[in-house]
């Protein structure tokens, strides 16, 4: 398994193209459809005390 690093370093050198394909993201951020769908997977985006 990549480190970030590695994989921040893989990511410099591949066209910004094949890097939004492959973590399946946009320029233009997350539709409604996708954050209903995250939401529904990973639960609301909020910060709980530890």
């Amino acid at each position: 398994m990549k480190t970030t690093k590695e994989r921040l370093a893989a990511a410099i050198h591949t066209p910004l193209n094949e890097t939004l394909s492959f973590y399946k993201a946009s320029l233009t951020g997350l539709t409604e459809k996708q954050i209903e769908k995250n939401r529904d997977l990973y639960g609301e985006n909020t910060i709980t005390k530890g």
